[in-house]
């Protein structure tokens, strides 16, 4: 069993309107404008979480939020860091 506990978001939070969200590494939060056009492309509501390449720990404990934030009925894309590159790669080139 993992040390994190979910509990219920703060109240300013369950009453904002619901967007897409992206959780990223905090390595990556210069390529905000890759991740949020590829946020944007998904289905109203969705979650975008994109895993780190070379930390285990984390990226475990993103898979375990994807894990729970499915179960509570949402739609969740994950996506690999390397593959994030590759989308950045083809903006460039197109």
């Amino acid at each position: 069993m993992n040390g994190y506990r979910f509990t219920r978001p703060p109240r300013m939070i369950r009453c904002t309107k619901k967007e897409n969200v992206a959780l990223v590494p905090g390595s990556l939060l210069s390529q905000k404008a890759i991740y949020q056009h590829i946020a944007n492309a998904l289905p109203h509501g969705a979650v975008l979480i994109v895993l780190p390449a070379d930390r285990p720990l984390q990226k475990q404990a993103m898979l375990d939020v994807a894990r729970q934030l499915g179960k509570q009925g949402l739609q969740v894309s994950v996506l690999p860091e390397a593959e994030l590159a590759r989308s950045r790669r083809r903006e460039t080139d197109g």
